[in-house]
């Protein structure tokens, strides 16, 4: 429905979603959570601009604490935000200070970089506005951990955080389940690689492969979510699309036939497998 609500989808309005209502003069800004959707993707001719938090082949990084998870690229940008003239501060300038905030992640820009010239105060209005409802400026150097580990830290965290024995005894033994799950999933996604003729699967297991081959990906990604794991509900398996991206790169010269094959391959082993009841995070 993402498209769809950008399109101003009349479809989508007449079940009763909101969509966009835009015209050729209007400035819209929006957040979507996917740093590697851009990259040889969006042109810049049509007048969009991306920013992203990190590169393609990067995890994004936060500063977690047990009441809430504060992306660090977003709490950094919402106190940007909060704490300069809209008028006079640039998209550009807020980039730059943002981009040379982190070592650990490297923000991007993607798109017609023209626009970065203009003030925020275009998107976000001439107003003093608050909307960080209690973020802080983050520091890297404090409690950092990279985004898909966030409930093993958490978990930890409960497991130290607490005197009563038996309520440690029970952190203690979600956090096994929780890494049991984990090791669950990363031994049958390397059983099902092995399975591959013709792949080198050192390659395909430890590779960051960019992507060109995306109809053989979205074909095996499809096939994950809906026969192995639903992505949505087992988000630790995301962390493991790369292994797709590589597959499909190291059959850039296959025929469709092959793939498909592939993905007969990853529809019968997703039958085979013993899937825990709990979710994989």
């Amino acid at each position: 429905n993402f498209l769809g609500i950008l399109r101003g989808d009349e479809e989508l309005v007449k079940k009763g979603k909101r969509v966009l209502k835009s015209g050729p003069n209007d400035r819209m800004t929006m957040e979507h959570q996917a740093s590697s959707m851009f990259e040889n993707l969006l042109p810049n001719n049509i007048s969009v601009y991306a920013m992203t938090a990190t590169r393609p082949d990067e995890l994004g990084w936060s500063t977690p604490c047990m009441e809430d998870e504060p992306f660090k690229f977003a709490a950094d940008w919402l106190s940007d935000t909060e704490n300069h003239d809209l008028t006079k501060e640039s998209i550009a300038a807020q980039y730059d200070y943002i981009a040379h905030r982190y070592t650990n992640q490297h923000a991007q820009q993607y798109g017609d970089l023209s626009i970065a010239g203009e003030h925020l105060s275009n998107y976000f209005g001439d107003k003093q506005i608050s909307i960080s409802a209690g973020y802080k400026e983050s520091n890297q150097l404090v409690n950092s951990v990279p985004i898909p580990d966030i409930p093993l830290y958490l978990a930890q965290r409960m497991i130290e955080n607490t005197n009563e024995l038996g309520l440690k005894q029970r952190y203690a033994n979600e956090l096994e389940v929780l890494l049991g799950n984990r090791e669950l999933m990363d031994k049958q996604i390397e059983e099902y690689v092995n399975s591959l003729p013709g792949i080198e699967a050192n390659v395909v297991l430890n590779s960051k492969l960019q992507i060109n081959n995306r109809k053989c990906y979205h074909k095996l990604v499809d096939t994950f979510h809906n026969k192995c794991y639903t992505l949505g509900q087992n988000t630790y398996a995301i962390s493991k699309m790369q292994i797709f991206v590589n597959i499909c790169e190291e059959m850039r010269e296959s025929s469709d036939a092959d793939i498909n094959a592939v993905n007969q391959l990853l529809i019968q082993y997703c039958d085979t497998i013993v899937k825990p009841i709990e979710f994989i995070i």
